[in-house]
């Protein structure tokens, strides 16, 4: 499902999180459509509504698959007892999230059950959603175990308490192109509840399935030195909500007599060839990272991005190399992807070394932007001047407008019904 509209800018929540890679469990809110975080955004390999009747809609997305097996091979699972729609079960939820945590599929007397998701691209990341309601009072504890790791994850179903919804999800990045999750219940008669799931990848629309790959330039040459001219309208300088220091400390980035986070967006680059002395760098750390949340006001669908460039140097070849991973965050998307990584050190430098990497990209509806200094940064800390990002408010298509008109006027009619 690759379908674009601005439902999201309305529905969405944001979770920053460091990358998927090593696959992780978390436990969020859920009271309605509002934060399920369900958009036509997402690019979705499962949609799945269980024991529904295929005619449920959260936010502009069609929950057509249900049963036990999904739609080329989306999904499959064991699990072979329903509960259908009763009316002594209501779930304590707003709009039709409440219809789809109203009935579900459970495990047999062992309490063991099975989900495998299908249609997987290795090496990209996705996150799996289980959309969940307590039954009953007392802890319906289950082990939940993925495939890709092997490690148990200790869950309790109920622990909102009856009739009560929160979200699981397991941000991953396929080592394969399906994934199986196991469900052991400690107690086997309070088996695990499989309501509705969803699972969202990289969208064709949002990003690269591959990774970008900068251009590179070099320079050198006596100091005072400003080879580069970088922008000055940028988004970085013009359309920032917040700047976060969300990995390493603030004192990370201005050894060595450096200017600190805030120079990386000020729209200046020099390098003043004196020791101790360089107020326009910041001094990426070893395992630093610093998030960049961009201004939604009136850019409610976010950003489309078409470049980013860094640039960055030292006062000789001893921390001049650049090594950064460009990440970005969606709107209606939970988690982070990779864009490209920047790699170069400039060969022999006389004096003064600047560099600058180029990517060309193709992003939409992006709402922030993380970069990341990893392990291998030269000499523990390298010089960083600043970070240019150029895009524009992303618009919806013909197709998504109308998605936008229809969404509204559904979400409308079952607040005047509600009334």
């Amino acid at each position: 499902m690759n379908i674009h509209s601005p439902l999201a800018a309305t529905a969405a929540f944001l979770l920053a999180v460091a990358p998927s890679f090593a696959g992780t469990f978390s436990v969020l809110p859920w009271t309605g459509d509002a934060d399920s975080g369900i958009s036509p955004l997402k690019n979705y390999t499962a949609v799945a509504d269980f024991a529904g009747d295929g005619s449920r809609n959260v936010n502009g997305v069609l929950f057509s698959d249900t049963g036990r097996v999904g739609t080329a091979t989306s999904y499959q699972l064991i699990a072979p007892n329903t509960f259908g729609v009763s009316p002594t079960f209501t779930p304590n939820l707003t709009g039709t999230s409440a219809l789809i945590a109203s009935d579900f599929y459970y495990s047999d007397a062992s309490g063991n059950a099975y989900a495998t998701l299908g249609n997987l691209v290795p090496g990209q990341n996705y996150v799996t959603t289980w959309y969940n309601v307590g039954f009953g009072t007392t802890p319906r504890n289950i082990t939940i175990t993925p495939g890709d790791t092997g490690t148990p994850f200790s869950y309790d179903q109920n622990l909102n308490g009856n009739a009560n919804g929160h979200l699981l999800t397991y941000s991953f990045t396929a080592a394969g192109p399906q994934i199986t999750f196991g469900f052991n219940a400690g107690s086997d008669p309070d088996s695990y509840h499989h309501y509705a799931l969803t699972n969202a990848g990289p969208s064709g629309t949002a990003g690269p399935l591959t990774l970008v790959t900068p251009t590179y330039d070099a320079q050198s040459g006596p100091g005072p030195f400003a080879p580069y001219t970088p922008l000055t309208n940028d988004l970085l300088q013009t359309k920032v909500a917040s700047t976060t220091v969300v990995a390493g400390v603030a004192g990370d980035f201005s050894r060595e007599g450096t200017g600190g986070v805030p120079v990386l967006t000020n729209g200046a680059f020099s390098i003043t060839g004196i020791t101790d002395n360089n107020p326009e760098l910041a001094t990426g750390a070893n395992g630093t990272s610093v998030l960049y949340t961009l201004d939604l006001t009136g850019a409610p669908l976010g950003y489309d991005i078409s470049q980013v460039i860094g640039y960055g140097g030292w006062n000789d070849g001893g921390r001049d190399r650049q090594l950064f991973d460009v990440y970005y965050s969606v709107i209606g998307d939970s988690g982070f992807t990779l864009m490209g990584r920047a790699n170069f050190d400039p060969s022999g430098p006389v004096g003064v070394s600047a560099a600058r990497s180029t990517f060309d990209a193709d992003l939409s509806f992006v709402d922030a932007i993380r970069f990341d200094f990893p392990g291998g940064q030269e000499n523990g800390h390298a010089g960083y001047g600043e970070f240019d990002v150029v895009g524009l408010a992303s618009v919806p298509e013909p197709g998504a407008a109308a998605l936008l008109v229809m969404g509204f006027a559904f979400l409308g009619g079952r607040r005047r019904a509600k009334r």
